[in-house]
């Protein structure tokens, strides 16, 4: 249980609202005529003046409502401005201070309502066409697009089916959110009939006007927003997603996932076509220097390696086994040293790997490291992982 301790006020004033739920342990009941007795124990605080004037205030050794009150007008105008008499008047409720209250935006949701249940997907369907062509109209009225929606089916039995959309730019392109919700209409389960079908928004971005079509703009550039919104809601959003360069020595922090057309976060260098056919003409500190590619697939974690043979401290294994399977090594190169990044974690301090890139028998190729360095015991245990394969 809370203590609760009740305020009573007339309301004729914010100022009143205000006081009347402070932090006084008495019950405060403020008649109109009472305004001025009332205020005067406050501290010069409670007008909510800026810093510069309770500090004045404070100089001149005022520390109350009612020693403001006391004074004559002209000289406290001259003395501390207008701003003073002002609050003053707004306390007492000699002159109106009107509040704008913040008004939450509404959410956006349209509706559709039935005399006879349906329980078809062509009758679906068949509504579904001017459900999203309302929304549509709701969203250009707003400025608004949409990321998230919720179609929801309102049975006769009281309960709900809803389908989840989302989408990788804001839209409000009926069409197009009647495409991606007709695709998924059969998992609706219609039960004994639907009275009801609604479209929420559950997330919306302010969108400016509508650009023309690819076919009518000069940039026939393919917009490729309906293809990836297709296949996120197939699959779902969070296995469709591409890779974004992050700065990080360390291969498993170099790339992070983001959703599929956000813009890049930062200026971070991004694989171009003019590096892909320029490579032997970038400087040998670029991230992607051919002479240390990385392995066409990265596993999530290092998988440990054992039964490893090889020479310390910078020769690359001769053979190894890997999920139960032995390796022979015939070629291999390296090490590219790859130190640990003290400022994240106190403990790669002194860390370090050591990468290989080796070849078996059968023409396979993977990327290995080793913890340490092979001479100073703090440096790693001296155990075998391997990290990549290449293609």
């Amino acid at each position: 249980l809370v203590e609760g301790r009740p305020r009573l006020s007339n309301g004729r004033t914010p100022f009143d609202k205000l006081r009347a739920n402070g932090s006084y342990a008495c019950i405060s009941i403020i008649p109109p005529a009472t305004h001025r007795t009332a205020l005067a124990p406050l501290p010069v605080a409670a007008l909510r003046l800026d810093g510069d004037a309770l500090e004045l205030l404070e100089r001149f050794g005022i520390a109350t409502i009612g020693e403001l009150l006391a004074m004559p007008r002209a000289p406290l105008v001259r003395r501390f401005g207008a701003a003073i008499v002002r609050r003053l008047d707004q306390a007492t409720g000699a002159l109106a201070e009107p509040l704008i209250p913040i008004v939450p935006d509404q959410p956006i949701s349209v509706e559709r309502r039935f005399a006879e249940p349906i329980a078809t997907t062509e009758a679906i369907t068949h509504w579904l066409e001017g459900l999203t062509r309302d929304l549509a109209t709701e969203l250009a009225r707003a400025g608004l697009g949409a990321r998230a929606l919720l179609f929801v089916a309102g049975r006769v039995d009281h309960q709900a089916q809803g389908l989840r959309i989302g989408f990788a730019r804001a839209t409000r392109d009926a069409r197009h959110i009647q495409r991606l919700i007709a695709r998924r209409i059969e998992e609706i389960d219609p039960g004994y009939g639907i009275e009801a079908l609604t479209l929420h928004v559950r997330r919306a971005e302010p969108l400016g006007a509508q650009a023309l079509g690819a076919a009518l703009a000069e940039d026939s550039t393919p917009d490729l927003a309906p293809l990836v919104d297709a296949l996120a809601n197939r699959i779902g959003h969070a296995r469709l997603w591409r890779h974004r360069p992050v700065e990080s020595d360390v291969p498993e922090r170099a790339v992070a996932a983001i959703p599929p057309l956000d813009p890049p976060a930062d200026d971070a260098l991004r694989l171009k076509l003019d590096d892909v056919r320029q490579l032997d003409q970038r400087p040998a500190d670029h991230p992607w220097h051919p002479r240390w590619p990385r392995p066409a697939r990265l596993l999530a974690r290092p998988e440990p390696l054992d039964h490893v043979v090889a020479e310390l401290p910078d020769q690359p294994p001769r053979r190894f086994t890997w999920r139960g399977e032995r390796h022979q090594v015939v070629r291999g190169d390296g090490p590219e040293r790859i130190t640990g990044e003290w400022w994240r974690r106190g403990a790669e301090r002194d860390a370090v790997r050591d990468y290989f890139r080796v070849e078996d028998e059968e023409g396979r190729r993977f990327w290995l490291f080793r913890r340490g360095d092979g001479v100073q015991p703090e440096t790693g245990d001296l155990s075998w992982f391997i990290h990549g394969t290449f293609g």
